[in-house]
């Protein structure tokens, strides 16, 4: 932490010299501040300047500190546990006095159950007239919070990130936050209060701070799921500030969740032309809807997790009543270990772990399975993709997704570099579908990375790809640049179309994530369609139209396209995009 003196300073100055309009009064009796610096989790970003932090308490407070911010020349930025990799929070390019940090994690994590009777409780009205219940949470609450006050109330939600304590709600929604999740083929949850897409499909309501042009300052304004301009608040990517929300949930029920190491990665993602009576990923996906997999590398099978819908406790299940069930350190990242020993140690430690702590087959609420992330202080680099498809086309994907990762690992295995020392992780999930709220007029977000594609509406899923390392080890943004282009040019629009995981890395050089410039500028407003794109930024910009809420590197990135060249990685690499009509 940092002297505050300078901060107090600053205030008084502003109070005192500010005659451009009426001071915003919002130096307000407990209103909290101090200096810090920033880092993420992954380490990738490290400020050790002092930023100027503001702890607000309520919405109100929030727009004014925006308000001043914009009076003297500040862009803001939400801090949350930082658990994210981009630099839509600060960027090494930020100047932190131009910045102002404004933290809702100490104050603004207030939850309540909203109207469950005669529709949402937010002026809007069910398609089918019927019940809904709603949890209305202040976002710098954590996940962990929300699964936990839901719970208390008998509510819940099909799946979520498995982060839980270092993940806000807000965080979680800007950036289209998901889990493990798709409608198996008999599906036991079903209804309103279910989406098995991201977790910003449950909004049914916010309050933004938003540009009023009449009183010339930032205000407080409330949106309903069927307001137009909300398609652009859904997942904002940090162009908006969303201080409460109304999410659907539903009826709490209980999970099973099954470990399996014993299945080849070559049977569980076979070509779907020789997966006649295999154990395929696609045939778990069918039967319980929800499936996890963990591939350690130079391993034969990897960690399969599959959840089932479980209204008693089966016979030979453990019972859990916390979350967090894998309290053991399965990956092993001693540096000096030999590269093609990582896999099969971290492999062991994992069945070591399952074992002693008899967590094989575990059995509990629901909450006590999907937040099942083990903290460690481990720097890991993680690239995120979804594959966006027909259900059909499922085990396709992944087939091919899974070959190009292990003949990668044995071309640079063979010359003797192991740039990935943890896994590859493969899920998949529903879209973003607005008629899942049961909302009338419900419109869905322009920029998640589910969102559903208006000229392929036979694309229903979502693949996501992940591949963790360690942080700076040596080759692998090079490695996850390898990973990037084989999927942006094997799923080119014709049976699937590839999309970055915002709160992940992507845009790979050889040198850095987020450092291909042509990706950034022309591959990703192309991938989310360019009227969706430029429509998502018209609609931000007209509620933040002084770019307040933004910071050096959005400036770059979120900004409209006006190319008309072909869909690319970088420059003269061209991908077909047959059949979507986005660059005539």
């Amino acid at each position: 932490m940092f002297p505050l003196f300078p901060c107090f300073a600053a205030i008084l100055l502003f109070a005192q010299t500010n005659n451009a309009q009426p001071n915003p009064n919002i130096w307000t009796a407990g209103l909290e501040i101090s200096y810090d610096s920033y880092s993420n989790w992954a380490q990738s970003i490290n400020n050790t300047q002092p930023f100027l932090v503001v702890y607000p308490r309520t919405s109100q407070q929030v727009a004014s500190v925006v308000t001043w911010a914009y009076t003297v020349g500040r862009n803001v930025r939400i801090q949350g546990h930082r658990h994210s990799y981009p630099p839509i929070t600060v960027s090494r390019m930020d100047d932190p006095s131009k910045i102002l940090l404004i933290d809702l994690t100490r104050h603004m994590t207030k939850l309540r159950i909203g109207s469950r009777a005669g529709g949402t409780g937010t002026g809007q009205r069910l398609n089918n007239g019927g019940r809904l219940n709603t949890v209305v949470a202040e976002t710098g609450a954590t996940m962990d919070a929300l699964f936990r006050f839901s719970e208390e109330n008998n509510l819940g939600l099909v799946m979520a990130p498995i982060i839980g304590q270092d993940a806000t709600i807000g965080g979680v929604l800007a950036i289209g936050g998901h889990g493990a999740g798709i409608p198996a083929l008999n599906e036991k949850l079903q209804g309103p209060g279910y989406t098995f897409g991201s977790v910003s499909n449950t909004i049914l309501e916010f309050k933004a701070i938003v540009w009023n042009n009449r009183t010339n300052r930032y205000l407080v304004q409330t949106f309903t799921r069927s307001n137009p301009d909300t398609a652009a608040f859904i997942v904002h990517v940090g162009r908006a500030i969303i201080t409460e929300v109304t999410l659907m949930v539903g009826p709490n029920y209980n999970y099973r969740c099954v470990s399996y190491t014993n299945i080849p990665g070559r049977e569980l993602f076979a070509h779907p032309a020789n997966s006649r009576g295999l154990r395929t990923f696609t045939s778990f996906m069918d039967d319980v809807g929800r499936v996890d997999v963990i591939w350690y590398p130079f391993v034969q099978s990897p960690w399969l997790k599959i959840w089932s819908v479980e209204e008693n406790k089966p016979r030979n299940s453990t019972f859990i009543d916390e979350p967090y069930p894998y309290q053991f350190d399965s990956t092993f990242l001693n540096p000096q270990t030999p590269g093609t020993v990582f896999g099969p140690l971290s492999l062991e430690r994992l069945e070591r772990g399952l074992t002693q702590d008899n967590r094989w087959d575990i059995w509990g609420r629901s909450k006590n399975t999907i937040l099942h992330y083990n903290r460690t202080t481990t720097p890991l680099s993680y690239s995120g993709y979804v594959v966006l498809t027909n259900r059909a086309n499922v085990q396709l994907v992944l087939h091919e997704i899974s070959e190009f990762y292990l003949k990668l690992l044995d071309e640079y295995g063979a010359r003797g570099i192991y740039p990935i020392d943890n896994y590859i992780k493969l899920r998949v999930t529903g879209l973003d579908d607005p008629r899942e709220t049961g909302v009338n007029g419900a419109v869905g977000p322009l920029i998640s990375p589910t969102s559903p594609m208006p000229s392929r509406p036979d694309f229903d899923s979502g693949v996501w790809m992940n591949t963790l390392t360690t942080t700076g080890r040596p080759y692998s943004d090079e490695f996850m640049r390898k990973m990037e282009d084989f999927a942006y040019l094997r799923f080119n629009g014709n049976d699937a179309i590839v999309r970055p995981e915002w709160s992940k890395n992507w845009g790979h050089s050889d040198a850095a994530p987020f450092g291909n410039q042509y990706f950034l500028k022309n591959t990703i407003p192309q991938v989310f369609g360019v009227q969706e794109w430029n429509r998502a930024i018209a609609i931000l910009d007209k509620y933040d139209p002084h770019q307040v809420i933004s910071n050096s590197f959005l400036r770059e990135l979120m900004v409209p396209y006006g190319g008309r060249g072909p869909l690319a990685i970088t420059q003269g690499t061209s991908i077909q995009v047959a059949g979507f009509g986005w660059n005539k």
